[in-house]
């Protein structure tokens, strides 16, 4: 619910077994990806873009940006490969970006069609049933709750 909740994520996350993260993007390369994605991000996911670029812990991996030049033909990892990717193949959302896959098809987006009153987009679950995206439940207030949870399950797991 705060940009302090996403601190407290970090640092919870940076204990879990299998931490590693990238070593963040620059300002060019966090605009370029704006840009390209149509959405302007958010306080919580520029912090994290910026300082980490991308993080994974005990199995999970967190999308971020994990190529400068933002085009690969590789999507899984980068949020906004993987995100274009799928807007064209099957029809996502354009206020929707991918920040973790599931399991079966289902991912995890940051929707930028529904901010709080401090610009935080809510974090969905959504299914690719095969005619597109259907989103099936909320899953945290914005990306430091929906982190703070993930690793909070994964330092006890």
């Amino acid at each position: 619910m705060s940009y302090k909740t996403l601190k407290k994520a970090m640092k919870i996350a940076k204990k879990c077994d299998g931490y590693d993260c990238g070593d963040g993007v620059s300002n060019a390369v966090l605009e370029r990806a704006q840009e390209l994605l149509g959405v302007t991000f958010s306080r919580q996911l520029s912090e994290y873009l910026k300082k980490y670029g991308w993080m994974e812990f005990y199995g999970v991996e967190i999308y971020g940006i994990t190529n400068s030049e933002l085009s690969s033909d590789v999507y899984e990892g980068c949020l906004v490969e993987w995100t274009l990717h799928e807007r064209e193949t099957s029809g996502l959302p354009q206020k929707w970006v991918a920040i973790r896959f599931e399991d079966d098809g289902m991912m995890a987006f940051l929707d930028f069609g529904n901010c709080d009153e401090d610009g935080e987009p809510r974090v969905i679950l959504a299914e690719n049933q095969g005619s597109g995206y259907v989103e099936l439940e909320e899953l945290a207030e914005d990306l430091g709750d929906y982190l703070l949870e993930l690793a909070e399950d994964a330092l006890e797991g």
